[in-house]
């Protein structure tokens, strides 16, 4: 029972000594209430339960003819949460009035006996006096020093409050402040918890957390499905036994691994731990790689309790570099020599079994027939038999896949080989041996050089190898451009040897190429080369190259030779070139015979650039998403924590970090969804007539809780605008996207204004601020997908480079335009015209 409980009986007592039953029947109600209010707390499951039971006590109580309860928002501004008898008017017009300023340090409550005699400004007595309220009392809600809200008590005609009354209302209102701020605080909580489970369970790592004695505490659903389980209540139900049996653990080197040597169990020792990790699946041979890493959680006295393992698939990683280093073996073998054929035959062996399971490499004869230079397959037993079948059924068919890779110059991708064997086969007995090779997918790329098809290389899974994916077929496509550059190359070399050094064959290749002599003068200049070092022919033939081409001296000694007598390595190059201030990335490659050297090379300029770019969009989407959820860990972690006391100030900065960071985290996932989307081309448009000046209103206050103090956000819209014609879901994100854009780069301050006019038949919106500015230079491309102004976070600006891209996307699908005015030293417009409904 509180103090102010007993103050309420003794008071009562009193009362009953002097004989005022009534009174003491008033007391005895006053501490019912409190009674009352306390297990209302108790009860309770929200914040809107709890108010609406005080309302009405306060009405049972006090006597009031009204009530109602006020809680102050982030911004500290009173907001209605429960009432009783006030209409919707004149909460509208007093909401946010209070008698207190928000940081008040000890608001003291405000009775106003007579409206009269309360001094109001004209519009809020007007207002009471329309509500028929003839007296009120002002109630601050206090936790802490702090000011959470407040209730008011209204009656129809002027009332004397007394002391009483006041007693009682001030230790309602402290009940239910403390009441408030925990059940807010628990609220929050809730939330928090919420989103951190659901971000647990999307997000591609693994997390486990496992126990001294080998048990888990907790799986997330990739944890799961990384080792084989559909969910991640079927792991953790699992026993360690069962989980172990499924599949054998290797290191890196694929050697069996000991359960106490995986890094959780090492964690659990008081050891962080990570190692990459081969799982093998018994049952079907599969392999999958994970990077692990533990770190141990300790108890209070330093021991290790638990082990946290995350675990990141990278399967596809390794895959990818496995292709990568089989490209190199490849480029290496092509550069080796200039005998060709037999330089495919040795690379369709060394496909197997790393890219497939059966291979075989065809050119395309002068006269339109097809040979086979090398055939290759998973048991050697049968490479025999693969170079047979094909000298005996020639691919002539018109739908046979090799056919239509070399009709239509693009590969053809066959998701189930036996689905096809009918029109691949050209009687029963071939059909009957093709379905002995069992290839269950397929491949076929043609080799191009310079417009012309050279041959085909044809790529055939075996179970248990995977079936081939996009990836496969982007690797296939590569290795055919090597294979082509390096057999077009090979081919052009025969040539020049031959025409002796019939430079009129060289004005058609798309690669460039020159040739120097002993001396190192140039004697032959292609059109490409002239292009590419921008120098013409007829001022390039008969000058030393080191005058044509800036450190030329140190390009040339990374560029292996071969030579004509040794076949020795030459396997193109790829090294920067300094062009006139420009530098330019050429794919090189040469040959040394007696009169001289041949060059030949390849401009990679922009694949690198589009690498490079892919590159630094992964990192910064891998520093973006790191940045909230580190936060939202920790701040979960500390919350959970029994061995600290946290105060509610710190409890409360711990849930906002949570809310804020768990709400950056989505949009930055967003954005990837949205970019994915409009890539795939599974963004659906619904046109229709919407309030544009709506639209504008709601996302401006949506954003109006994450604009820094130092930035002003005003709205300018024109009356009576007409309908626009535009997805509203598709609009409302363009408009945030650039809203959010202009304050992101204001972080000096400033004032961003967000207005919408009509122009002719169509609606205009425009956002300006006066922030950063984007340089004239860069203005055409700060919509391209992941461009950024501030790449290196010079500035602190973070960001994907994806929201100006999905507004260009979305706005050209909503047929109207998108640009921006800006003269790159301060400030910036963005402009988007949509038409008019």
């Amino acid at each position: 029972m509180s103090s102010e409980t007993d103050d309420f009986l003794a008071s009562a007592a009193s009362v009953g000594e002097l004989g005022d039953r009534a009174e003491l029947r008033m007391r005895i109600a006053e501490a019912d209430a409190l009674y009352r209010i306390a297990d209302a707390i108790a009860r309770s499951r929200t914040l809107d339960d709890l108010l609406d039971e005080a309302i009405d006590m306060l009405l049972t109580t006090t006597g009031a003819d009204r009530a109602s309860v006020l809680l102050a928002d982030d911004a500290g501004v009173m907001r209605y949460r429960a009432w009783r008898g006030v209409s919707d008017a004149y909460r509208a017009a007093t909401e946010g009035h209070s008698p207190w300023a928000p940081d008040a340090s000890d608001p003291q409550p405000v009775l106003v006996e007579q409206l009269a005699d309360a001094g109001f400004d004209p519009a809020l007595e007007e207002a009471v006096r329309a509500e028929g309220i003839g007296a009120l009392a002002f109630v601050p809600l206090v936790h802490g020093s702090r000011l959470v809200g407040k209730f008011m008590l209204y009656h129809d005609r002027p009332h004397e409050w007394r002391p009483e009354e006041l007693l009682l209302s001030r230790t309602i209102a402290n009940h239910l402040a403390s009441a408030t701020v925990r059940t807010q605080a628990q609220e929050a909580l809730r939330v928090s918890s919420d989103q951190l489970l659901t971000i647990m369970r999307t997000v591609d790592e693994g997390i486990v957390v496992q126990a001294p004695a080998g048990g888990l505490v907790y799986a997330n659903d990739a944890a799961a499905r990384l080792v084989g389980f559909g969910s991640a209540e079927d792991f953790l139900s699992a026993s360690r036994e069962e989980v172990l049996a499924q599949f054998e653990i290797l290191d890196e080197e694929r050697r069996p691994l000991e359960p106490d040597q995986l890094p959780g169990r090492v964690a659990l020792r008081g050891e962080t731990s990570e190692r990459t990790l081969c799982y093998r699946v018994l049952a079907t041979g599969e392999e999958r790689w994970s990077f692990v890493r533990a770190n141990p959680v300790y108890d209070a006295s330093g021991e290790p309790v638990l082990s946290v393992s995350v675990i990141r698939d990278i399967t596809a990683p390794m895959a990818a570099e496995q292709r990568l280093r089989f490209l190199a073996r490849a480029g290496d073998l092509l550069g080796e020599s200039l005998d060709y054929e037999k330089t495919l035959a040795a690379i369709a062996e060394m496909a197997v079994p790393t890219l497939a399971g059966q291979v075989v490499i065809d050119l395309l004869e002068d006269d339109g027939s097809i040979r086979c230079v090398g055939a290759a397959h998973v048991d050697p037993s049968r490479r025999d038999f693969v170079r047979e079948l094909r000298l005996r059924y020639p691919p002539t068919a018109h739908d046979h896949p090799v056919q239509t890779a070399i009709r239509t110059g693009e590969p053809v991708y066959l998701t189930d080989v036996q689905a096809h064997v009918d029109e691949m086969s050209q009687d029963t007995e071939h059909a009957q041996a093709i379905r002995e090779l069992a290839n269950t997918s397929g491949i076929v790329v043609p080799l191009i050089a310079r417009g012309r098809t050279l041959g085909t290389i044809q790529l055939g899974t075996i179970a248990p190898q995977p079936r081939f994916d996009a990836a496969d077929v982007e690797l296939a496509v590569e290795l055919a451009r090597r294979a082509s550059l390096a057999l077009d190359n090979a081919r052009l070399y025969r040539a020049a040897q031959e025409r002796a050094h019939a430079a009129e064959a060289l004005e058609f290749v798309d690669d460039g190429v020159f040739l120097l002599d002993r001396a190192g003068i140039v004697r032959l200049w292609n059109p490409a080369a002239a292009a590419a070092f921008r120098v013409k022919a007829a001022k390039a033939i008969g000058r030393p190259v080191s005058e044509l081409i800036r450190d030329w001296k140190t390009l040339q000694d990374r560029i292996p030779l071969a030579t004509t007598q040794t076949g020795g390595s030459r396997r193109p190059q790829t090294v920067p070139v300094d062009v006139q201030g420009e530098e330019r990335w050429l794919s090189i490659s040469a040959v040394r015979f007696p009169g001289g050297t041949v060059y030949a090379f390849r401009d990679l300029t922009e694949e690198r650039a589009v690498e490079q770019l892919k590159s630094d969009f992964v990192a910064t989407v891998s520093h973006e998403l790191r940045t909230p959820l580190a936060a939202i860990y920790g701040a979960a972690l500390t919350l959970q924590r029994e061995d600290i006391r946290l105060e509610e100030s710190q409890r409360n900065g711990l849930l906002s970090i949570v809310a804020s960071e768990s709400d950056r985290l989505a949009r930055i996932v967003n954005d990837i969804l949205w970019a994915s989307r409009l890539d795939s081309g599974q963004m659906r448009i619904a046109i229709e007539s919407c309030n544009g000046a709506k639209l504008a209103r709601q996302v401006i206050e949506a954003l109006r809780s994450h604009v820094p103090e130092t930035v002003e956000l005003s709205v300018e819209l024109e009356d009576d605008l007409p309908p626009v014609a535009a997805d509203p879901d598709k609009l409302r994100q363009v408009l945030t996207n650039l809203i959010d854009n202009a304050i992101k780069y204001s972080p000096d301050g400033g004032r961003v204004v967000v207005d919408a006019a009509r122009a002719g038949n169509a609606i205009r919106f425009r956002i300006e601020d006066e922030g950063l500015g984007v340089p004239p230079a860069e203005q055409d491309r700060i919509f391209e997908k992941f461009f950024r102004l501030d790449p290196n976070l010079a500035l602190g600006v973070g960001g994907t480079g994806l929201g100006l891209y999905i507004c260009r996307e979305l706005v050209h699908r909503m047929h109207g335009r998108i640009w921006v005015v800006s003269d790159g030293r301060r400030g910036s417009t963005f402009f988007v015209e949509l038409p008019a409904a």
